[in-house]
């Protein structure tokens, strides 16, 4: 059965080598460096930031704007450690779909990182190699590819028919070896464990940044920085959204960013001592490296690719979670956008407020996911969780 998983991309154009080649020349000054290994920290007074550049599933973005003064080819570039959500599909057949079903013919090898087109032992042409050759040769010790969301195009991993998940998850895993990603951002309509249950077991998988669409205030950060471990892979929410210029809350400025960080704890052996930021595109490369500096200047903040973050997060916690993402028959119960959320404060309540059912105006549901999060159903009315054991979940 082929599926097809969608691809933003509103505007194509065939790309061809010029267009990369007139890069900005600039000097390779690294004020913030940063190493890629997997090291086990001192004990330190420190949070630990990392910045995620969104939006980067859409190819439009990554033929026009992502190449611009503004972002991958500022002449900062190296300045300051951030990862750069790119499409691993660049490496795949087609232009605006991948059809899924070529999978059958899936290598049993990895294809070597220098060689994106390795991707063609399974797809029969690349999309756009010279776009990924070039921003690829074009990284700094500073600078990381992650996967987009959900992996290889802009789909919500839980909506997936039985079958095509697995097969999403497998083409996701074999772009990203090709593609030279670790580490994979998800978009999760529902935040449960199914949402990644596929994703978490393919072998190029190491890490996930999870995104889950609650309240809009909330942007991309609505588990507030929640961390948790499925199959032995770290899934670990964004803490802030680095989107507008409100000076509190969960989207914010530069200031507001820096503001907030600053009230979190300082201390390697928390989970709550790390941060994930979203960039979105209100902001470019240059609010980052400000922000960076501006937290630097403060003292007791260390700015790592989001990779090293986690790798630090799981040694320096000893792989201590937070709030264990749900399961059960509630996530195909509660509508299509129930909008829920963690929050964020220690404790582990989970809200989702639009809960719809029964022809009832969507209304708040609330369940304590410390006290039950396995096998949860959402009750007849959809007024209130149920655990396993048919229990009302208490809030």
């Amino acid at each position: 059965m082929a599926f097809f998983a969608n691809l933003p991309n509103d505007v194509y154009e065939e790309v061809n080598e010029p267009r990369y080649s007139a890069t900005n020349a600039r000097e390779e000054v690294v004020v913030f460096e940063n190493e890629k290994e997997n090291v086990q920290e001192e004990e330190r007074d420190v949070h630990t930031v990392a910045f995620i550049m969104s939006d980067g599933d859409n190819l439009q973005i990554l033929q026009n704007d992502f190449v611009t003064e503004r972002f991958f080819n500022s002449p900062e570039r190296g300045h300051l450690p951030v990862s750069w959500s790119y499409a691993p599909c660049m490496a795949v057949s087609g232009v605006r779909v991948c059809d899924l079903s070529v999978l059958s013919t899936t290598p049993t090898t990895t294809p070597p990182r220098s060689s994106p087109v390795a991707a063609t032992t399974a797809f029969p042409q690349v999309l756009m190699p010279n776009a990924l050759e070039w921003a690829r040769s074009q990284l700094t010790a500073n600078d990381t590819l992650s996967a987009g969301p959900s992996g290889i195009g802009y789909a919500f991993p839980q909506l997936f028919p039985q079958g095509v998940d697995q097969a999403h998850a497998q083409a996701t895993s074999l772009l990203m070896r090709a593609s030279g990603q670790s580490l994979v951002n998800v978009i999760g309509v529902v935040p449960s464990r199914e949402s990644l249950s596929q994703l978490v077991v393919q072998d190029a998988i190491k890490s996930v940044v999870y995104f889950t669409f609650g309240p809009a205030s909330m942007g991309y950060s609505a588990l507030h920085g929640n961390v948790d471990m499925q199959q032995g892979v770290p899934v670990v929410a964004p803490r802030l959204n680095l989107w507008g210029e409100d000076a509190s809350g969960d989207e914010v400025g530069v200031q507001g960013l820096v503001d907030e960080l600053s009230t979190m704890p300082k201390n390697a052996n928390l989970t709550s001592g790390y941060s994930i930021v979203v960039v979105t595109p209100s902001h470019n490369y240059s609010d980052v490296v400000r922000a960076g500096e501006m937290l630097m200047e403060q003292g007791g903040f260390e700015v790592v690719l989001p990779e090293v973050l986690i790798d630090r997060l799981v040694a320096n916690t000893g792989g201590a979670t937070d709030c264990p993402m749900p399961t059960g028959a509630w996530a195909d119960q509660a509508g299509d956008l129930p909008k829920c959320s963690l929050p964020g404060d220690g404790t582990c309540v989970m809200q989702c407020t639009r809960v719809v059912g029964d022809g009832r105006v969507p209304v708040p549901v609330r369940c304590d996911l410390d006290v039950c999060h396995e096998d949860l159903e959402l009750s007849e009315d959809h007024l209130h969780f149920l655990c396993a054991d048919g229990a009302v979940c208490p809030s």
